[in-house]
């Protein structure tokens, strides 16, 4: 991927870390999560962690982010594999810094509310008691 970003001329534009055991700095430096799948994900834990952090999620539309991802709530849906959709919903919201915001914010709530690690024991604990009454 380096190289590719290289021989593009994009070095200068493209900041490349490796593997990163702080990922909480990522987050912090990032205005935006954007999660291409070329596959179907079963589970995208990178777009739920990104909503924890209050990022808008641009996300291929298949697997399991389209459960994730609230089509103009808490992000974006593209084709999967469509270049151009994912471009234009990178630049829409890079130019429209409120609409960036304001689906970061729904998707920290959607992430408390849904996602969170309190909410799944929450889950878990009442699914233990209902079996435990049968």
């Amino acid at each position: 991927m380096l190289a590719q970003i290289q021989a593009a001329g994009l070095g200068a534009e493209v900041l490349w870390h490796g593997f990163m055991p702080e990922v909480d700095v990522a987050w912090a430096a990032s205005d935006i999560a954007v999660v291409p799948s070329t596959e179907p994900e079963p589970f995208g834990r990178v777009a739920i962690e990104a909503m924890a952090y209050g990022l808008p999620v641009i996300a291929a539309a298949h697997g399991g982010l389209v459960e994730i991802v609230e089509p103009g709530k808490t992000g974006v849906l593209v084709k999967p594999g469509s270049v151009e959709e994912l471009a234009g919903a990178i630049i829409r919201l890079v130019q429209e810094p409120g609409l960036r915001r304001s689906l970061g914010d729904a998707g920290r709530v959607r992430q408390a509310a849904v996602f969170s690690q309190e909410e799944h024991d929450h889950k878990l604990v009442g699914l233990i008691k209902q079996l435990a009454q049968q």
